[in-house]
C-alpha cells in the first residue's frame, strides 16, 4: 500500500487550514503569539511564518517557539502542534521571522 501524491497534499491541505499562530515562550510563559503570516504549500512541505520587525519584542528573551493549531490570539489557546527549542534575545537592530516547515512522506 502506498499514499499517492493527491494523498499526501490532503494531508497538508488539512495541516495548513488548522494552523493559526506561532508562539514564543521565555521561561516557559508564553511571551507572545501571532496568527501566522505567510501559509504555503512547497511540494511535500507546509511552510508556516510569522514575522517580528525590529520594534516589537525588544529586548525578549525566546528559548522555545511553538506552532499553534485551532488558537486565538489568547495566550494558552489552541493545541501546540510543534515545538523547537530556541536561544534568542531580541533587540531593535533586527528584524525575526519564525518559520516552521513540516513535510509529509511516504516511509515503507
Amino acid at each position: 500500500m502506498s499514499i499517492t501524491q493527491a494523498g499526501i497534499t490532503r494531508v497538508l491541505e488539512l495541516l495548513q487550514n488548522d494552523m493559526t499562530h506561532i508562539a514564543v515562550e521565555d521561561g516557559g510563559v508564553e511571551a507572545s503569539r501571532k496568527q501566522i503570516s505567510t501559509s504555503l504549500i512547497d511540494g511535500n512541505t507546509l511552510i508556516e511564518e510569522i514575522y517580528y520587525s525590529e520594534a516589537e519584542l525588544v529586548g525578549q528573551s525566546i528559548d522555545k517557539v511553538n506552532l499553534i493549531a485551532s488558537g486565538t490570539d489568547t495566550p494558552g489557546t489552541g493545541d501546540n502542534i510543534v515545538e523547537e527549542e530556541a536561544a534568542e534575545t531580541k533587540t531593535d537592530k533586527e528584524s525575526l521571522t519564525i518559520s516552521f516547515e513540516i513535510t509529509v512522506m511516504e516511509v515503507l
